[in-house]
């Protein structure tokens, strides 16, 4: 279970890297985050039926494998809109020294 935890993260890590736009980073987040189906969250399902003398091992690798994905996931998702908003504000012209219209009552 050790080497499938590296391999999920390191494959979502991959798939991430990928990934140009919002609606293509949303299948991916549910593939491995998913509630039901989610790769890593199965995994954390299945640490109840460990052996006692592994879940010490397992436990807290599985918790970083999935903060450093959901962490990473989080990045690409900001990285995304912030480019996204950065293309928006290049393509809209805003003159700042015009004056401003003046509001009557």
């Amino acid at each position: 279970m050790e080497q499938e935890l590296k391999n999920l993260e390191t494959h979502a890590l991959k798939e991430l890297e990928k990934v140009q736009t919002l609606s293509d980073l949303d299948p991916i987040e549910i593939k491995y985050l998913g509630r039901k189906d989610g790769l890593i969250t199965n995994i954390m399902k299945r640490l109840k039926d460990l052996p006692a003398d592994q879940k010490p091992i397992i436990g807290p690798l599985a918790n970083k494998t999935k903060i450093t994905v959901e962490q990473a996931f989080q990045d690409k998702k900001n990285a995304i809109e912030s480019a996204e908003i950065a293309k928006q504000l290049s393509k809209e012209f805003f003159d700042t020294t015009i004056p401003s219209k003046i509001r009557e009552p």
